[in-house]
């Protein structure tokens, strides 16, 4: 008597969590029937092989781009061979760094920030909003748009400023920290003896 098992069946839905501008890790469920010797983690498009791991059902991703949509497929391995291809599954990058971040306009109580947009590739989530991160600790939201006024400051203080951009892949990395001085108040008046 000879018995034989068929190679693996494919592997469950993929997942993605802890996505960031340069990195995701995938989850799946094992097949079903005797259990996998191995998975490999295939880039769509090219079958390009991006991880292989033993029977773990996980994998990280690493030296992506921000703002960019990858897909993948899994295969399981078996001593009968290799299973059938899951499911395509694609996820993107969370946000690109924001660019040029500049003060456009000071005044003694205001500074006005503005910025390049978070470049998204095609397929990328698209940008939802910046957070513009004060270095007193404090975050304004600014929607979509590249610019913003922080008011409220103390004449002649020196400022830092970072922005960063928000997706429904989640929140990119800060842009380079900007320091600004809120501009001088206006001279005392003389006093007269």
């Amino acid at each position: 008597t000879l018995t034989q098992s068929t190679s693996p069946a494919a592997v469950g839905t993929i997942t993605f969590s802890a996505v960031t501008m340069t990195s995701m890790v995938l989850t799946w469920s094992a097949p079903a029937g005797d259990a996998p010797t191995g998975y490999i983690v295939y880039h769509e498009g090219d079958r390009r092989s991006v991880a292989y791991d033993g029977a773990a059902t996980t994998a990280t991703i690493e030296g992506l781009t921000g703002g960019t949509a990858y897909s993948y497929v899994v295969e399981s391995l078996s001593a009968a061979g290799v299973g059938d291809v899951s499911a395509v599954a694609t996820q993107s990058t969370s946000p690109a760094t924001p660019l040029d971040l500049s003060s456009t306009l000071q005044t003694s109580t205001s500074i006005s920030l503005s910025w390049s947009a978070s470049v998204v590739q095609s397929g990328g989530a698209a940008v939802t909003g910046y957070k513009v991160y004060n270095g007193d600790g404090s975050v304004a939201h600014t929607g979509a748009v590249t610019t913003a006024s922080i008011s409220g400051l103390t004449e002649g203080t020196l400022y830092t400023y970072a922005v960063s951009a928000e997706s429904a892949a989640g929140e990119g990395e800060k842009s380079p920290v900007l320091s600004q001085s809120s501009a001088p108040g206006a001279p005392a008046a003389p006093t007269s003896t």
